[in-house]
């Protein structure tokens, strides 16, 4: 019975740290810019965006990342956004709305659309990706003010 009682807690913690695990993957450098598009004839349109880079060190066992525009961080109440990576050839891409944009020496970039109240609504971008486990990344955070 005392036996018992010490397998007990080891497996719970070890349970624990099976579900707070996260990706060996890294992500660094985050930077944010704001853009504006164009329509085909050159006039520019009111509806703005941002273009988000950031540099990952493992392409090979990534699977999405995850951009969560919000007026706090971790929280994507303006807009969530979900871009897959994948591979074509040998080259690396994030594939968003249609969109693959593609990975150069472990850069990773994506042009986000936001209409003006998203644009002015926002206040936090958080970043982070999870690998083909289910595992997630620390979060890069940006702060537009």
């Amino acid at each position: 019975m005392k036996k018992l009682f010490l397998i007990l807690p080891i497996l719970l913690c070890l349970n624990l740290v099976g579900y707070s695990q996260t990706s060996n993957i890294k992500i660094i450098d985050l930077t944010v810019n704001s853009i504006t598009y164009a329509d085909t004839s050159g006039a520019i349109i009111t509806d703005s965006g941002v273009n988000v880079n950031f540099k990952i060190s493992d392409l090979t066992t990534a699977n999405k990342a995850l951009i969560l525009i919000g007026t706090q961080q971790n929280l994507g109440d303006v807009k969530s956004v979900e871009a897959t990576f994948t591979q074509i050839g040998s080259n690396y891409y994030l594939s968003y709305s249609g969109n693959q944009y593609m990975i150069v020496a472990g850069m990773a970039n994506i042009n986000i659309e936001l209409n003006q109240t998203e644009q002015n609504t926002y206040n936090y971008i958080t970043v982070y990706v999870e690998d083909n486990q289910t595992n997630t990344t620390t979060k890069l955070y940006f702060n537009k003010q």
